[in-house]
């Protein structure tokens, strides 16, 4: 595999190079060593919400693929001989719900044609197909598929689907789910790559209604904390790998339960 560059590489490519990590692997560190080294050899079996993601990032990010590789599926139950024989006669195709992925490109469709540069900034620029889209990069032992890499705006842009975008809950979501430690390694990536990274942006897509879109900015702060963090995350994997740890939550010490502050008298 090539390292060190930019590539376009479908996701079977991408993921059968299992001599590289990658974050979603690595986040299993901040759990235990034993749940990394699980996820090592477990496939990780999609969810609903993860396909619904899926097909939600192929068409913002991809919409050439997703028009010849995503098919939408009737409105039918899918016990019944004509959703069978509809999905039989498909099988090469990722099949979606109306329901659930209409509103969201009508959403995006209205966001592009409204055009309004002071909203949306960076989303506007990855609808306007002004931006590198899902990207590979192998470096050193690591590799990382990116969304979208704005070159001329040296802009790394990810994008989140989420059942809440509103900043009081999806701010909590970006700590909580290590969203900003990710764009970290992601930037690690790009300049292995050559390519700079001065704004790091999130594009969290509201998954239900009313489907909103909200674009976030990570501060300097933020990113100076994701770094120490990644370079945390990093030193565990060495040491991990060196000493084949399967150390379990909390190293099999007893967690004492406290009351936390807002049920205290």
């Amino acid at each position: 595999m090539e390292t060190n560059k930019l590539i376009k590489l479908t996701d079977g490519e991408y993921f059968g190079e299992t001599n590289f990590f990658n974050f979603s692997l690595m986040k299993e560190l901040l759990k235990s060593p034993l749940h990394f080294q699980t996820a090592r050899v477990t496939p990780k079996e999609a969810t609903p919400a993860m396909k619904l993601g899926s097909t939600i990032h192929c068409a913002l990010l991809e919409p050439l693929r997703f028009a010849n590789e995503y098919l939408e599926e009737p409105e039918l139950d899918k016990r019944t001989k004509e959703y069978k024989e509809f999905a039989a006669k498909n099988t090469d195709k990722f099949l979606y719900s109306k329901k659930d992925v209409k509103p969201i490109l009508e959403k995006l469709e209205n966001i592009k044609k409204e055009n309004n540069t002071g909203a949306y900034p960076s989303l506007l620029r990855v609808l306007n197909q002004k931006t590198i889209n899902e990207n590979a990069i192998f470096w050193d032992k690591f590799k990382c598929k990116i969304d979208a890499y704005d070159e001329e705006l040296n802009t790394l842009i990810d994008v989140k689907t989420t059942s809440d975008a509103s900043p009081e809950v999806f701010q909590r979501t970006i700590f909580n789910s290590a969203y900003s430690i990710q764009l970290a390694h992601y930037a690690k990536g790009l300049r292995a790559a050559g390519k700079d990274v001065y704004e790091f942006k999130i594009i969290a897509i509201q998954t239900s209604a009313p489907y909103d879109i909200v674009e976030y900015e990570m501060s300097v702060d933020v990113m100076s904390y994701s770094y120490q963090k990644l370079q945390e995350l990093y030193d565990k994997l060495e040491n991990v790998l060196i000493f084949d740890d399967h150390t379990g939550t909390n190293n099999g010490e007893v967690v004492n339960v406290e009351l936390p502050k807002w049920m205290q008298l």
